[in-house]
């Protein structure tokens, strides 16, 4: 054999190697990109009617907002909604009527929690980060009015925040504030330790810090007060699940992500509904890049592995940042407890949607007897 033909037959050798590393890679990437797309074509997006929109007649942006249930008599129960750019807090009834508004130097996210030891009694306390003065920002609540009171001792320091959350131990039964760092800040979760300084004030001590994985911008944040999880949204990524108590180390898992399941960036707004036995859901807000009407809400089990239920949309609703869940019976127009979202496609405003709709047409189970949120059921589990 000649040198040319010799050599003919290795630049068709290196030729066809090239061209199969080349179909190689092109099916590798393919199937990265396909890994990487949101796997949305099996999510199916009933819409649900809302019930009572959350309107004061000075709000501007109420991106999020809680649920504080009455001791005796859950019809009377209010919501409270936290607006930073009216830098004012709103606090609801349940058919929409304002019964009090606070002035806030710009209140981030917001959250509740029941029968925190101070001054000797037990009181009810509504907690937030302020974004403006950089603290924990503390209220109490009366149960006669219904009306919010300043209790925190104006030292609770954080550094620029973003996300907020409150935790209430089912070992220690000691209270906690979980707050984001704001994106391109300090990149850190801090926990803080709440407590009564024996001078009628809440204090808090920083307990630990740990980094948000990727530098993700995190807004959404929920604690389980019952098995001891704290479950973070990472608006680009997905959720990610740590020990929430302040040994629990720094490690997270990343339980659900953009790449493989229905959930779409950004992810905002994170709320729990509690089952016995450590059943139930966890619910996360697909925003949608801000475009209007098109955010979906993906249910997740609360129980590992977390495997996806189901999504749902909420009629008009979009460019959603907060929501919350209440399983509580409230009564009225609310027996199976009620969902609430911010609809920046509207106003900025809040809506209040009956559960008990969603929870049917997504063939969920709905118990209002079970969480008992003044005596959560301790079950150890992780």
């Amino acid at each position: 054999m000649n040198r040319s033909i010799r050599n003919l037959i290795k630049v068709l050798g290196v030729a066809c190697a090239v061209s199969a590393l080349l179909f190689l890679s092109f099916c590798l990437g393919e199937k990265e990109k396909d890994k990487a797309l949101p796997q949305t074509i099996n999510a199916q997006f009933n819409k649900y009617d809302r019930s009572v929109d959350l309107a004061a007649s000075d709000f501007k942006d109420q991106d999020d907002m809680c649920v504080w249930v009455h001791p005796t008599d859950a019809s009377k129960s209010i919501i409270i909604a936290s607006d930073k750019s009216a830098k004012k807090i709103f606090v609801y009834n349940l058919s929409g009527s304002v019964i009090q508004t606070l002035s806030v130097s710009k209140p981030g996210n917001i959250d509740t929690r029941y029968g925190f030891p101070l001054n000797g009694e037990k009181v009810d306390i509504v907690a937030l980060n302020d974004r403006g003065e950089k603290v924990v920002y503390i209220l109490k609540v009366d149960p006669e009015s219904r009306t919010l009171t300043r209790v925190d001792d104006g030292n609770i320091k954080t550094g620029v925040n973003y996300g907020f959350t409150l935790y209430v131990s089912p070992i220690s039964k000691k209270y906690y504030a979980f707050v984001s760092s704001y994106p391109g800040n300090d990149n850190k979760i801090w926990q803080f330790e709440l407590t009564d300084n024996g001078s009628g004030k809440i204090s808090g001590t920083l307990k630990r810090s740990f980094d948000i994985v990727d530098e993700q911008t995190v807004e959404g944040i929920v604690a389980d007060d019952e098995i001891g999880n704290l479950y973070i949204a990472e608006e680009e990524v997905g959720i990610r699940k740590y020990n929430a108590e302040p040994d629990g180390g720094t490690e997270g898992e990343l339980i659900r992500s953009i790449a493989n399941d229905p959930l779409e960036e950004d992810i905002e707004g994170i709320t729990i509904y509690y089952l016995p036995n450590g059943e139930g859901y966890i619910i996360a807000c697909s925003q949608l890049g801000r475009q209007a009407y098109k955010a979906h809400f993906d249910i997740f089990e609360r129980k590992p592995p977390h495997n996806y239920v189901t999504s749902f949309m909420l009629k008009d609703v979009g460019k959603t940042d907060g929501i919350d869940l209440c399983s509580s019976n409230l009564g009225g127009n609310f027996p199976n407890g009620i969902f609430l979202a911010h609809n920046a496609s509207e106003s900025n405003q809040i809506v209040v949607v009956d559960w008990g709709k969603i929870a049917d047409g997504e063939n969920l189970i709905i118990d209002t007897n079970y969480w008992n949120p003044r005596k959560p059921n301790d079950i150890k589990e992780n």
